[in-house]
C-alpha cells in the first residue's frame, strides 16, 4: 500500500503544463454529470426501497390475514 501511495504521489508531483484550453461549455457538462449522477442514482434508491417497503409490508398483511381468520 505504500508503494502505491508512493507512486501517486511521484506521478502527481512530476506532472508538466498540459497547455489545454478548457472553456466554460466543458465545467457545464461536468456540472450536468454529476447532478444526472446525483439524481440517478436518489431515484434508483427510491425505488429499491420502495421495492423492500412493499416486501414486508405484504409478509405483515399476510400475517395479519391469517391471524384474523384464526
Amino acid at each position: 500500500m505504500k508503494k502505491f501511495l508512493l507512486i501517486i504521489l511521484f506521478i502527481f508531483l512530476s506532472t508538466s503544463k498540459s497547455y489545454a484550453y478548457l472553456d466554460p461549455g466543458t465545467f457545464t457538462i461536468i456540472i450536468n454529470f454529476f447532478i444526472a449522477l446525483i439524481a440517478g442514482i436518489s431515484t434508483y434508491l427510491i425505488l429499491f426501497w420502495e421495492k423492500i417497503k412493499n416486501l414486508f409490508s405484504k409478509k405483515n398483511k399476510k400475517k395479519n390475514e391469517n391471524e384474523k381468520k384464526s
